[in-house]
């Protein structure tokens, strides 16, 4: 649960953080000034407050997939791999048996 709370919160901010750079690509010291004062009077500014000084990452994501970031900082928080915190959020499926059941 530790990690499922920790995974939506980091989410959630850098959510905001995309949503709220509306397609710029770079991130200035004006800019990242700007993004703090509106992120402050965010419902979850904790949250969003978080990447403040990753707005550039967020804008750019690697790979171009913004939740590659956010398991980076689940896997950093809980001091384990990218992988392992992936796995603690996104159990991993079961599959399907022969009979349409689950094995």
């Amino acid at each position: 649960m530790h990690a499922l709370a920790v995974f939506h919160a980091l989410a959630r901010g850098a959510l905001f953080a995309k949503r709220w750079l509306a397609g710029r690509k770079r991130v200035d010291v004006g800019l990242a000034r700007a993004y703090e004062g509106q992120a402050a009077s965010f419902e979850f500014s904790a949250d969003a407050l978080q990447w403040s000084g990753d707005l550039a990452r967020i804008a750019r994501p690697p790979r171009g997939r913004l939740l590659d970031l956010v398991f980076a900082r689940v896997a950093l928080h809980l001091g384990t791999t990218h992988e392992r915190a992936r796995t603690l959020v996104f159990s991993p499926r079961k599959r399907k048996s022969a009979r349409g059941q689950r094995a």
